[in-house]
């Protein structure tokens, strides 16, 4: 099996790790481990799934309990510990072996693994994110550099990320994010807002530079937020809560990721407004593909990611003015089929599936 550690839960938001594990269970049996919860957390959060599931075709989802404080410093290692003692007794209890570990999560979980061939996938900087995430940044550069020592190789979402792993001294390749095919859908009944839409997709926080979205709503466009709020800053609720109230401005919270065509095919132009900071600049948004791949051109804040896709498809800009007219110029542009397969073809180019291979080429 390909033993995945995951930096997220299974049936949290479907981002890089979901997308990737599915793509390589196609093609090999893969082992998904959640992060460490503990009991409390798991009652608190009413977890009933099963501790091994089967969640999508090849992957086997094992989820792994902590003692409460999982972040506290003395808690973190012996959670790190349960989870690789879990991986190994349930692989011994099945007669499976691992053959590579994939770790995506910050945690220091690649030192301990022998015998296998270990890859660390960087898919965002986690030492310029660390408050976001939770970390001081002496513990996320520590671990970091624990986890790029103990694997035979490196991947990194971002050219960006790419030379910021390369400056400690060992090769590292990238590994962007990818997409998948979006299905022709309806228009979600739900959106109410006058045509044509702007559309926002994914996890509303702190990355997102409001100044951005508030121009396109002050500029009378209609938008659109599809995904779940995880703000902490009374900041930043305070302005979505703004955002929210406007009248030319729809919340449709989080959405089943079956049901996210529909909600694509409300839109006419997909939005990414990151704000300017380093740990946005060397990610690389999903949400970018996804447009493509349901045929919507883009407006995003200047991201090296985006220069990377060099696409007349995607509109950059570094100011709340000239986004909002960039948007209003893309929301007045007549939409054609011919203009949407370009971006369909576009995004196809970079699946999930071409991520999948360049990853087992590694393996094998």
């Amino acid at each position: 099996m390909i033993v995945y550690l995951a930096g997220a839960r299974w049936d949290a938001v479907a981002g890089t790790d979901r997308h990737l594990a599915e793509a390589l269970g196609r093609h090999e049996p893969v082992l998904w481990v959640d992060p460490p919860m503990s009991w409390i957390g798991q009652r608190r959060r009413k977890v009933t799934a099963a501790r091994l599931s089967t969640v999508a075709p090849g992957v086997t989802r094992l989820r792994t309990v902590a003692p409460p404080g999982v972040t506290r410093p003395g808690i973190r290692v012996v959670a790190r510990l349960l989870v690789r003692r879990g991986v190994r007794r349930l692989l011994a209890r099945t007669g499976q072996r691992a053959r590579a570990v994939v770790l995506s999560s910050p945690e220091p979980l690649l030192p301990g693994w022998s015998g296998v061939t270990r890859i660390y996938y960087a898919t965002d900087d986690f030492v310029a994110g660390a408050p976001l995430l939770g970390f001081t940044r002496a513990y996320a550069e520590k671990v970091q550099a624990a986890n790029l020592a103990a694997a035979d190789h490196v991947l990194a979402v971002s050219e960006t990320l790419v030379e910021t792993l390369r400056a400690g001294g060992r090769p590292v390749a990238l590994m962007p994010n990818g997409c998948a095919p979006v299905a022709p859908a309806p228009p979600a009944p739900e959106v109410t807002l006058p045509g044509p839409v702007a559309g926002v997709l994914g996890q509303l926080n702190e990355r997102l530079d409001l100044d951005f979205l508030a121009a396109v709503a002050a500029d009378g466009q209609s938008l659109l937020l599809v995904g779940p709020r995880y703000e902490q800053d009374p900041e930043t609720r305070r302005r979505l809560d703004e955002l929210i109230a406007r009248p030319t401005v729809q919340w449709v919270g989080r959405q089943p990721a079956e049901r996210l065509p529909e909600f694509l095919a409300a839109m006419d132009v997909g939005l990414t407004p990151y704000r300017d900071t380093a740990f946005n600049r060397a990610s690389f948004p999903l949400k970018t593909l996804e447009y493509l791949a349901a045929g919507l051109p883009v407006v995003s804040t200047d991201l090296p990611s985006a220069r990377w896709l060099g696409t007349d498809h995607v509109d950059l800009a570094s100011a709340a003015d000239k986004f909002a007219a960039l948007v209003r110029s893309r929301l007045a542009e007549p939409g054609t089929a011919e203009l949407a397969a370009d971006r369909r073809a576009l995004a196809a180019g970079h699946s999930w599936d071409a991520r999948a291979e360049q990853l087992l080429a590694l393996i094998r």
